[in-house]
C-alpha cells in the first residue's frame, strides 16, 4: 500500500510499477516516524514533492495517486509488446520481468515477442483496445510483427518516455489522437480534386472580305 521513495524523484522500474498499485507515495521521513511512533503515521504531510521532476515527466504525483487509489488502470485493455528491435537502440531499457511488472500492474497484458500473441497470450485476444508497441517510433513497424498479432492491430507505437509518461500521469496520448499513435493515427484529408478550368470558346473568325469589283475605264 506505501512506497518510500527518495527526492529527487527517480524512474526507477519499482517506482514505474507500483504509481498503478499503491495508495500511498512517502518519503524516508514517514517510515522515519512511523518507526518513532510505532504505528503508521499519516502520509499527507509526507508526500515526496519534486516539481522540477513532475514537470519534466508531465505528471502531478498526488493526481495520479487519486486515480489509483480509485482503481483506475491506464493501460486496461491494451497489450504491451517490446519490438524485438528495441534493446539494440536503448541499452537502458528495464529487463523483461521489470517490463513485465510494468505493464500488468497498469492493467496490460504483457508480451515480450509477438508469438506469445494470440492463442498463446495470457488474456482475451484481440484486447479490447489494441497493442501498444514499445520501441522506436522513427522505425517502421516490422511486417513479422503485424502478420503475429492478427487480428489485433496496433494502436500506438511508443518510445519508453512517452510510455514512462503516459504510465505516471494516466493520461494515454494515443486515446487523446496524441502523436505517439501508429495504426490508429487519424488519415490525412484527402486531397481536394483541382477544378479544371472552363474551356475557353474559340474565337470566332473574321468574315471573308469580298474582293472589290475592278472600276470601270
Amino acid at each position: 500500500t506505501h512506497l518510500v521513495c527518495p527526492v529527487p524523484l527517480k524512474r526507477t522500474p519499482k517506482f514505474l510499477a507500483a504509481i498503478s498499485v499503491v495508495e500511498h507515495v512517502v518519503t524516508l521521513d514517514w517510515l522515519r516516524q512511523s518507526e518513532q511512533m510505532a504505528r503508521a503515521v499519516d502520509c499527507d504531510d509526507y508526500v515526496p514533492r519534486d516539481k522540477a521532476a513532475e514537470r519534466n515527466w508531465k505528471f502531478d504525483l498526488e493526481a495520479t495517486l487519486a486515480r489509483t487509489r480509485n482503481g483506475e488502470k491506464c493501460l486496461a485493455g491494451y497489450a504491451l509488446l517490446l519490438d524485438h528491435r528495441a534493446r539494440r537502440r536503448d541499452a537502458k531499457l528495464p529487463g523483461d520481468d521489470e517490463l513485465k511488472a510494468i505493464a500488468e500492474c497498469a492493467g496490460a497484458q504483457w508480451l515480450l515477442n509477438p508469438t506469445r500473441a494470440g492463442r498463446r497470450s495470457a488474456g482475451p485476444w484481440p484486447p479490447r483496445h489494441g497493442v501498444v508497441l514499445l520501441g522506436d517510433p522513427t522505425i517502421a513497424v516490422d511486417r513479422l510483427i503485424r502478420d503475429q498479432i492478427a487480428p489485433a492491430s496496433i494502436v500506438a507505437h511508443a518510445d519508453k518516455e512517452t510510455l514512462w509518461s503516459a504510465i505516471l500521469s494516466k493520461d494515454l496520448p494515443w486515446a487523446a489522437g496524441g502523436d505517439a499513435s501508429d495504426d490508429g493515427a487519424a488519415a490525412p484529408p484527402p486531397k481536394r480534386a483541382r477544378a479544371r478550368p472552363a474551356a475557353k470558346k474559340p474565337a470566332a473568325k473574321p468574315a471573308a472580305r469580298r474582293p472589290s469589283p475592278p472600276a470601270s475605264s
